[in-house]
């Protein structure tokens, strides 16, 4: 879908401006290539993404990981479609998983009903935007945020904890 009409039906200009800034700040200061927001004029079906991803975790976390990176990359490097299959093959080789498995995949339907039943669950969480991060099923963080927003939700969600083990949170406090 077009990328300019899926943004303003989520928000308004003000926070469009707003979160892409913030995106380049955060891009630049962590030293990752971004492309220029104007040339992602799409905004790719992530479905097939997420299938690949739950197959390469039956590789081992290592493996999903370099499936993640390299799919970020292509969409927020060099502006790719990461729903179409060739980028997806690319994504998969780069990461290092068998090109066969990863054409499998997408040519049929493994994974799509663990996909789906993680968007319910994603769904009956509130959980809309990506990345979103919860903490004890409770407390949740939304979007790029600096490290500290995250120790802060962090240890709030420790101190308040509904869990009967005892917890604690030993992280330094973090300085930008």
């Amino acid at each position: 879908m077009d990328r300019d009409t899926y943004m303003a039906g989520k928000y308004d200009p003000e926070t469009i401006a707003t979160m892409g800034w913030r995106l380049a700040q955060i891009a630049r200061r962590e030293g990752l290539p971004m492309a220029d927001l104007e040339t992602l004029t799409t905004r790719p079906s992530t479905f097939a993404a997420h299938r690949l991803m739950t197959a390469a975790i039956q590789e081992g976390a290592g493996r999903q990981q370099a499936l993640g990176e390299a799919l970020f990359v292509a969409y927020w490097s060099r502006g790719e479609d990461i729903g179409a299959r060739e980028v997806l093959l690319a994504a998969a080789e780069a990461a290092g998983m068998e090109a066969g498995a990863a054409a499998r995949v997408l040519d049929g339907d493994a994974f799509a009903a663990e996909v789906r039943a993680q968007e319910t669950e994603a769904a009956r969480l509130g959980i809309h935007a990506v990345p979103t991060f919860v903490f004890d099923g409770r407390f949740s963080v939304v979007g790029a945020q600096d490290p500290e927003v995250l120790v802060r939700t962090a240890r709030r969600a420790l101190r308040d904890s509904r869990s009967p083990y005892p917890t604690r949170c030993d992280a330094p406090a973090v300085t930008a």
